[in-house]
């Protein structure tokens, strides 16, 4: 599997993803949340000797929402070892995931 660099990425309509989304798909992918500070979690995941951290924004207003989640997609590929387009794909079943935990995602545009 061919890993994108963020370019790569960035030059992609990756559409809007809501950190809810991101979130419950961390969660679920075994990533634990260590803390919120101003509006950011900050999430980590163990594998053997190697930790990953990523920091996911809490607001999507924010101007650089849209690369602190390119970031966010191109670490998830280094650590599951494929594409953004097929995490993409698992981010759109997301509701399915929350339904599962007893838990609703609302999307409501504005």
């Amino acid at each position: 599997m061919e890993i994108q660099n963020l370019d790569e990425i960035f030059t992609t309509d990756i559409g809007d993803i809501p950190y809810t989304k991101m979130c419950i798909y961390l969660e679920k992918a075994g990533w634990k949340k260590r803390k919120e500070v101003e509006n950011v979690s900050v999430w980590t995941y163990k594998e053997g000797d190697s930790v990953f951290g990523i920091f996911v924004p809490l607001r999507e207003d924010y101007v650089d929402y849209k690369n602190r989640i390119i970031e966010v997609l191109y670490t998830l590929q280094k650590v599951e070892n494929r594409s953004y387009i097929k995490i993409l794909e698992s981010l759109q079943d997301i509701s399915r995931l929350a339904r599962g935990s007893g838990r609703e995602i609302l999307e409501i545009d504005s």
